[in-house]
């Protein structure tokens, strides 16, 4: 565990340095459709929703070359939202990279949330048990992170069922989900369809590397951290069968109703944008009539 707590605290440094000016620098508090006060126009980026685009404005403003660059409306997000955040800390969340891109991960979302002065309940699902904390502030969301990784001990498993009970417990509140692909893909259709029907989810999950991206070819044992069953053949046959799961868990989580991105520690710097704009769709849900 010594290992898992130098790695989250040697991201959480790494994160507080990348954004220290990341939220002003960004405007998170601006988003396509997120929001409900219309602010201005502007030039379409890559990670924007194409449904955003205005073409009205678009067939006004060509480009230098002659050309036409779409265009996108952005409104402004409203701001001081309670938002329910719950985080799976069971033994598959500590596993090589993952205890780093998650606190990287989670401070980029908090240094959007603190701009637009939101807070959290933050749920903590160790596999053991659930932690719930009532009103965290955003600046304390990463070191709250980093200290239970250290802290953690013997974690077990979490079904997101489980995750899913807990969060519906709370008063109603937007929701985002933080976990990983270690759960089956029943678990991923029916706590996506559970949320969305009650309050809305969207869901971060983290993974490591080496877990979705095969190593040359060889006969390899994989061990799950969480019940200890053993898969043993050709690297690329595994693979084959977790690239599958993955695509799998993706689609299911788009049935239920959910937003959704992953990401991994080689990814997570560059994934800023797309954090911040998962957290501005997580925080615009609103529960169903």
């Amino acid at each position: 565990m010594d290992d898992h707590c130098r790695a989250a605290r040697s991201a959480l440094r790494i994160a507080e340095r990348d954004v220290a000016n990341y939220a002003t620098g960004t405007s998170p508090v601006s988003s396509m459709g997120l929001g409900l006060e219309y602010v201005d126009f502007r030039e379409y980026q890559p990670f924007d929703d194409a449904r955003h685009i205005d073409w009205r404005a678009t067939a006004r403003s060509p480009g230098p070359d002659g050309g036409y660059r779409p265009i996108v409306k952005v409104y402004r997000a409203e701001r001081k939202t309670r938002v329910a955040l719950a985080v799976d800390l069971s033994a598959s969340m500590l596993y090589q990279s993952k205890p780093k891109t998650l606190v990287y991960a989670l401070a980029v979302i908090a240094a959007v949330a603190d701009t637009l002065e939101d807070t959290f309940t933050l749920v903590l699902s160790t596999g053991r048990g659930f932690e719930v904390y009532g009103k965290v502030k955003p600046r304390d969301l990463p070191h709250i992170i980093a200290s239970r990784i250290c802290a953690s001990t013997a974690p077990g498993k979490a079904t997101l069922g489980e995750i899913a009970a807990r969060l519906l417990a709370l008063p109603r509140a937007p929701v985002l989900l933080v976990t990983d692909y270690a759960h089956s893909l029943e678990d991923f259709e029916r706590s996506s369809k559970t949320l969305a029907a009650s309050r809305g989810a969207a869901y971060l999950l983290v993974y490591d590397w080496w877990e979705v991206h095969p190593p040359p070819d060889a006969l390899a044992t994989l061990v799950d951290p969480e019940t200890g069953s053993r898969v043993h053949g050709r690297l690329r046959e595994v693979y084959a069968g977790i690239a599958r799961h993955v695509a799998l868990a993706r689609s299911r989580l788009t049935s239920g109703g959910s937003a959704f991105m992953d990401t991994c520690w080689q990814k997570a710097r560059e994934d800023r944008a797309r954090l911040s704009l998962l957290y501005l769709k997580a925080r615009s849900l609103k529960p169903p009539r």
